[in-house]
């Protein structure tokens, strides 16, 4: 899938519902720093998410 149709994609589910994109980001806990964030912090294989393992 190229970029610009999984952008076009991303763009459609954002607005299925306008208004309520941002209930929809599923968060995690961080088991290092302990902070709720989004899911597209963390990447598979990493340790803890991107604020606290590519500060440190």
């Amino acid at each position: 899938m190229t970029g610009s149709a999984l952008a076009a994609r991303l763009r459609r589910a954002a607005a299925w519902r306008p208004g309520q994109s941002a209930t929809r980001v599923v968060t995690m806990r961080c088991r290092y720093c302990r902070k709720m964030r989004p899911a597209r912090q963390f990447r598979r294989g990493a340790l803890g998410c991107r604020g606290c393992v590519g500060n440190g």
